[in-house]
């Protein structure tokens, strides 16, 4: 069993401290994504917005623009819905994130 963290430790840090809270006390390996991810709530303003896609409303595509869109936190390019990644129709989100749990569970709990 592995527990993997939260994507990020800022919005609502009191979820990563328990996940902490919970591997200490049963001895079990922590994937502390809000590490290796790289989200933050640190706002900015992209050349770019989520949009419905067409055939799919729960899922969305990243379209660029000429112009800067309004501030948002870092980690809602990743977040289409600000919740679940597999709403990025492109798959791109789940893929980043495959790729670091993958490294992660290699280096820290293959035997």
């Amino acid at each position: 069993i592995v527990i993997i963290g939260n994507y990020e430790n800022q919005n609502r840090p009191e979820v990563a401290e328990y996940q902490e809270k919970i591997a200490k006390r049963y001895s079990l390996p922590l994937f502390k994504a809000w590490e290796v991810y790289g989200w933050s709530q640190e706002t900015i303003e992209p050349y770019g917005k989520w949009v419905a896609d067409s055939e799919n409303s729960s899922l969305y595509n990243w379209v660029t623009t000429t112009e800067k869109q309004s501030a948002i936190p870092y980690l809602y390019l990743w977040l289409p819905d600000k919740v679940h990644p597999h709403t990025d129709k492109s798959g791109n989100t789940l893929r980043f994130m495959a790729e670091h749990n993958a490294q992660w569970l290699d280096n820290n709990v293959r035997s």
